[in-house]
């Protein structure tokens, strides 16, 4: 496929029919394409497991893009496999209705932020990075986070694995202890690392 830009528009997964994954493979000339990201919508509309994949290219753009699902109870997903080199995007992904899996992210590579609200859930099933959390109307200060210890605290419920042993790193500039922004409590920020610090230690 060639490079490909998603500016406004909705990239959705068939809804009905056959079970069945629909995969974006990047490749342009033997070498991964670029999927620009300005803003628009990536969704599964299919009830029945078929997952929207994205494979082997490069993101880039700094827009917000929303992760949907059309239906509650659907385990699809919006995957961005292990050969998608995130760190060209900037922007934000925002999971409020859809499930999102990301690749291996590194604190060097964390470039975008992630927000996730209502019935949005983060696939969780490797360490990532990030340069801004926000769960709920809770927005995270730098530091690793462990999911099990943000289910303990209440977070559970955006997460596909409550009781997972993966990490998010959250990397962006230090804020005041206990500052509030927009009714939005930033948790107290502790510059970690080497290891990760229970969650129950930085809120």
């Amino acid at each position: 496929m060639n490079n490909m830009v998603l500016s406004g528009g909705t990239i959705t997964t068939r809804e009905g029919g056959a079970t069945r994954s629909f995969t974006l493979d990047l490749t342009q000339d033997g070498s991964a394409g670029t999927f620009t990201l300005n803003s628009g919508n990536l969704r599964n509309a299919d009830p029945d497991g078929s997952n929207l994949i994205f494979r082997s290219g490069v993101l880039a753009g700094s827009g917000t893009i929303h992760i949907e699902k059309t239906v509650a109870a659907a385990t699809t997903r919006v995957v961005f496999e292990n050969t998608i080199s995130t760190v060209g995007f900037t922007g934000i992904f925002d999971v409020t209705t859809g499930l999102l899996e990301l690749p291996p992210i590194s604190r060097a590579n964390a470039s975008f932020g992630l927000q996730i609200a209502g019935t949005g859930k983060l696939y969780n099933s490797t360490d990532i990075a990030v340069t801004a959390m926000t769960l709920g109307t809770t927005s995270f200060g730098s530091g690793i986070y462990v999911v099990a210890d943000l289910s303990a605290a209440g977070y559970g419920a955006f997460f596909s694995d409550p009781t997972g042993s993966q990490t998010i790193t959250v990397v962006h500039e230090q804020t005041p202890l206990g500052m509030v922004i927009a009714g939005a409590f930033f948790a107290p920020i502790i510059r970690v690392e080497s290891s990760a610090t229970p969650i129950n230690n930085l809120l």
